[in-house]
């Protein structure tokens, strides 16, 4: 690879990722990938968008690449592997595979390489009022038909595990000092409470995991034409793929999503449950942000700083929200 070449293109990894280190010892697996692909090292360049568990390359016009930052993160290039085919074959749009060497045949790591989708990219949802409308709509329409495949219709996805979540995580804020004893009662009270209204009460489906803006396609339009990056894909509630989404927006979302899956309710939820549902995530995802590390990124989203879930669930319930979204607060 040329010298000139090699500085500018390790540079630009050092601006987006503190990960420069471990790309610095796999260019030369890079390297290896692309040429296996008839790639050049002129067409290699890194993706702008970086997430913490893979590093992505662009290898020319038409094709990613995908390597895991650590070894513990090759399990989900194994699901995605297994499941992109699968999710093709139903209708589901999104980058096809293309090649996954697990046995380090071509570099001395694992990777996977997808076809590279060009389109527009956004950096936040936008509200229906802000021209979000068609994004709503398309997206729905997707995870509509994402989330009428049923886990007791498919058991031969092997990869893909069923997502849990214990309230163990209130015990482990109360020992950490970030809670205190009544109000890990209070919450718990509130979780029983919204259980009580149809949370985690409905029949698991696939989930995408990782609805979040970096993993939309969309086209000029403003439509969504494809969903990306399979890694954090679970057999689960429907609610769960509607609790990225920013939760000022949680009434039109979750209108919207009724909307889309009216055909087949019950993978939604009834109304009423759908609303708890989508509130019991929040809440659970607001509370395990507060056992992370405090996010110091540029480009994070607007759930990145540890406390914003938390503060955006107090700001929406205290505001003129629908009388179905403030009866799911606790009595006391």
């Amino acid at each position: 690879m040329d010298g000139m070449v090699v500085s500018t293109w390790f540079c630009r990894v050092d601006c987006v990722t503190t990960a420069s280190a471990s790309l610095e010892a796999h260019r030369d697996s890079v390297r290896a990938i692309a040429h296996n692909f008839g790639v050049s090292d002129r067409e290699i360049s890194l993706a702008p968008r970086q997430g913490q568990v893979n590093l992505t390359v662009f290898l020319g016009n038409d094709l990613v690449l995908r390597l895991p930052r650590k070894q513990r993160f090759e399990d989900r290039l194994s699901k995605e592997a297994e499941l992109i085919p699968f999710v093709l074959d139903r209708g589901i749009p999104t980058a096809r595979l293309v090649s996954f060497d697990p046995g380090h045949t071509v570099a001395d790591i694992t990777y996977i390489v997808l076809e590279r989708l060009h389109g527009q990219m956004i950096n936040d949802i936008p509200s229906p009022a802000d021209g979000g409308s068609r994004l709503y709509g398309s997206l729905f329409e997707i995870l509509s038909s994402l989330h009428s495949i049923r886990r007791d219709s498919e058991p031969q996805i092997r990869s893909v595990e069923t997502a849990e979540f214990a309230y163990e995580v209130l015990d482990e804020l109360t020992s950490s000092g970030e809670i205190g004893g009544s109000q890990a009662a209070w919450l718990r009270r509130w979780f029983d409470h919204l259980e009580s209204q149809g949370a985690r009460d409905s029949e698991p489906v696939l989930l995408h995991g990782d609805v979040m803006p970096s993993n939309l396609i969309m086209n000029e339009s403003g439509d969504v034409t494809a969903i990306i990056d399979w890694g954090s894909a679970c057999w689960g509630e429907a609610a769960r793929d509607l609790a990225s989404f920013r939760t000022s927006t949680l009434p039109v979302v979750v209108d919207t999503y009724r909307a889309a899956t009216a055909s087949h309710q019950a993978a939604a939820g009834g109304v009423g449950a759908l609303e708890a549902s989508v509130l019991w995530y929040q809440l659970i995802f607001a509370l395990l942000k507060l056992l992370g590390r405090q996010s110091t990124s540029e480009t994070r989203n607007w759930s990145a700083p540890r406390e914003a879930r938390l503060i955006e669930i107090v700001r929406f319930l205290t505001t003129n929200v629908p009388d179905r979204w403030k009866s799911l607060l606790p009595e006391d």
